[in-house]
């Protein structure tokens, strides 16, 4: 019989960010102590045994004026996996134009998520950047 652990996880489902204690022994939680609502109950077994990361990072995109595209998978990927599909973004190029929203990668590294598009990157090149920001004019 597998001896317990202890482990120790702040929960990230809602604003009170709860201190979890949880006894697992094998791929059990036998006890959990410190989770002030049942959503934390849930995020400590997934936590635990399953842990998912919505990967957040740039591809690169073929434009003189915007070098980097950002970008985030459309769904939570396994966190075993995140290293497999940093290196596949890595491997990416988009061309513009590209639509805030728009799917660059299907199946990011067989973990079933696209890899979308978080900014519209339009087909003309942008303007010059002199380093000033401009108000916008007041009625």
């Amino acid at each position: 019989m597998p001896e317990v652990a202890e482990r120790t996880l702040t929960c990230l489902v809602c604003p009170q960010g709860c201190e979890l204690r949880a006894a697992v022994q094998g791929d059990r939680i036998v006890s959990l102590e410190g989770h002030e609502c049942a959503r934390g109950e849930q995020y400590a077994a997934e936590e635990l045994f399953r842990p998912l990361r919505v990967l957040t990072t740039t591809v690169r995109l073929q434009s003189e004026h915007v070098p980097r595209l950002p970008v985030k998978t459309s769904a939570p990927v396994p966190r075993e996996r995140l290293r497999a599909c940093m290196a596949a973004a890595r491997k990416r190029v988009v061309r513009p134009p590209v639509w805030c929203g728009e799917v660059v990668a299907r199946d990011l590294a067989g973990t079933g998520a696209e890899l979308v598009a978080t900014r519209t990157v339009g087909p003309y090149p942008a303007p010059p950047n002199d380093g000033r920001q401009r108000r916008a004019e007041r009625p």
